[in-house]
């Protein structure tokens, strides 16, 4: 019991770490070369789905599903918040991730309530 518990620790630091090199390796070469990012995220689902644990919200927001990417704002995608209090991220690739924001999350006040919306 505490061996397993010690080996899904290990898993969750060796995914963040493999997160961390993807987003260095992404701001490095841009666009150039993202073959290596996108192994690292490759092999950060590896080991989420075999020691069974869960990738944090934190770091599952930021990859692409279909391209097994790093999504990073202003390089490879494009955020736009929408008027249904979801913040949508447009891969390169085409595909979408919409995360549903709360009032405990990054959503300002006015649009949270419904007000002040620009027509």
């Amino acid at each position: 019991m505490r061996e397993e518990r010690l080996m899904k620790e290990i898993a969750l630091w060796r995914i963040s770490r493999l997160f961390d090199l993807a987003a260095h390796s992404t701001e490095e070469n841009g666009k150039e070369s993202p073959a290596i990012a996108r192994r690292y995220v490759i092999l950060a689902r590896k080991i989420s789905t075999h020691y069974k644990v869960k990738i944090p919200p934190g770091i599952k927001n930021r990859m692409c599903k279909e391209c097994n990417s790093i999504l990073l704002p202003g390089l490879n995608c494009r955020v736009r918040i929408a008027s249904n209090g979801f913040l949508v991220y447009i891969c390169d690739c085409g595909s979408q991730k919409k995360i549903h924001l709360t009032k405990k999350s990054v959503m300002p006040k006015n649009m949270a309530q419904g007000k002040n919306r620009q027509k």
